[in-house]
């Protein structure tokens, strides 16, 4: 029985010879650079690393018979050289039709083998990820585009092409925000400065869409405000797992705070704004609740001033000369209407309505130093867009000015109840018997310049200058 020690001393004499199949101790064996690995011809095998020496046979004499000398290993491996080729000498030649069986068999099994390997190469040849990625991004933005076209606002575009994004990077790339530090913060900002938008974007479309201001179909904006918050429930359920990044939502917030401030006292636009409102509101508050509140008595007794008191000499009264209004050119009035921001003020049903901008506009045109008028339409078949209400034969008011160069000209600055565009100053051709169709003097590139019909004009009143 061999010990350790001959095993040991045999294997350190024994040449490291050719590669060999760990399985059936075959030298025909290929290396492949895909897949990394070995693979015996005789057996189809794969193996990582092969076996090396002679051959099959010195490995299991070894182990056995403790072989040590190379002499005796060398006469071993020509005694059964010379068995195998008299085994070759005396064996009968095979039939035909088994080496034609043979032949079909191994032609089978290749044709299997080439059918397999090249299934394996369409599946190693997948979509790559970025390309999927892409693709997705694509179809909601379009998805998106589409119904805001439809709708007439731009919130769904935004909320599907955010939605893209974040499950791009959440599904395929998160691997990369795990990997590099920087790119990982900034995934954190964005979405912390995201989901604090989106909660600025329900709150005012809730207040829109509950004073009817939204879009000019109340189920839209219902079903709009709906989508606003089940994304905001998901992306809220995103920034929880990437709670681990830095930076976290209180320093995020904090930092907002600290910039806002920054901006609003160092005067940057509408910061600042913002700022004043907010302190002068404020200060109403304090200053409402200081005025309500009674003075107790002074106990303390007052001394007597015994200073003397001169009656006052009567002095002329100070009479403040208005300048006189001019009549504006064509030109003079647009400029003016552009400057105004009397179309920007929001229509609220029934405190602010058509009349109320009417007056603002003449109020604000006098202070301009411009003639100004307010009249009154009685109109036949208004729609009510809105469903505020309001009856079909009703009145509408609006401005007029008498241009130096084109006559008596009537403007319409009622805004809007719904969206529309930033400038809503329209210009109407009223004529009784005509539709009441706005048209508007300064047109916005996604807008149609004509409005929607108003009704029949049924009569006109006088300017009330």
């Amino acid at each position: 029985m061999p010990k350790r020690e001959d095993e040991y001393w045999a294997g350190m004499k024994e040449p490291k010879g050719r590669g060999l199949c760990p399985f059936c101790g075959s030298s025909n064996i290929s290396y492949s650079e895909r897949f990394q690995s070995w693979r015996c011809n005789k057996c189809e095998h794969s193996f990582p690393i092969p076996s090396y020496g002679p051959g099959r046979e010195f490995g299991k004499e070894a182990r056995l018979f403790g072989k040590t000398t190379e002499g005796e290993r060398r006469a071993e491996f020509a005694e059964e050289a010379h068995k195998k080729r008299e085994s070759v000498r005396t064996k009968p030649k095979r039939v035909d039709s088994e080496v034609v069986d043979k032949d079909r068999k191994r032609s089978t099994i290749g044709k299997e083998t080439n059918l397999h390997n090249t299934t394996k190469k369409i599946a190693n040849h997948r979509v790559p990820n970025w390309l999927i990625a892409l693709l997705l991004t694509f179809a909601f933005s379009i998805v998106g585009w589409g119904i805001s076209i439809f709708i007439g606002s731009f919130i769904p575009f935004w909320i599907l092409l955010g939605f893209s994004l974040v499950y791009s990077i959440e599904k395929w790339f998160g691997y990369v925000t795990r990997k590099y530090k920087g790119i990982g913060k900034l995934y954190r900002l964005l979405l912390n400065l995201s989901i604090l938008s989106l909660l600025g974007l329900i709150i005012w479309s809730g207040i829109k869409v509950f004073s009817q201001q939204f879009v000019h179909n109340s189920l839209l904006g219902s079903l709009i405000l709906l989508t606003e918050f089940v994304f905001f429930v998901w992306m809220w359920i995103v920034v929880a797992k990437n709670s681990w990044r830095w930076p976290s939502m209180k320093l995020t917030i904090f930092s907002l705070i600290c910039l806002f401030l920054v901006f609003s006292f160092a005067g940057v636009q509408p910061m600042a704004s913002y700022k004043d409102q907010s302190l002068s509101f404020i200060g109403s508050i304090f200053s409402s609740s200081g005025g309500s509140a009674v003075e107790e008595p002074n106990s303390t007794p007052t001394t007597p001033d015994t200073r003397t008191v001169t009656d006052p000499q009567p002095t002329t009264p100070i009479v403040e000369t208005q300048p006189a209004l001019k009549d504006p050119t064509w030109d003079q009035l647009l400029e003016f209407l552009l400057s105004d921001d009397t179309d920007s003020h929001p229509y609220i049903y029934p405190t602010f309505v058509c009349y109320d901008f009417a007056v603002m506009l003449q109020s604000h045109a006098k202070s301009a130093g411009w003639r100004c008028a307010i009249i009154t339409v009685q109109l036949s078949g208004y729609p009510d867009f809105f469903n505020y209400g309001i009856p079909s034969n009703t009145e509408h008011s609006c401005n007029a000015f008498n241009t130096t160069d084109r006559g008596l000209v009537y403007i319409d600055d009622t805004r809007s109840a719904g969206i529309g565009p930033a400038n809503q100053d329209k210009s109407v051709d009223i004529q009784i018997g005509q539709e009441y169709i706005p048209m508007a003097l300064f047109p916005s590139p996604r807008w149609y310049p004509a409005y929607s019909s108003m009704g029949v004009v049924v009569s006109i009143s006088e300017p009330q200058w």
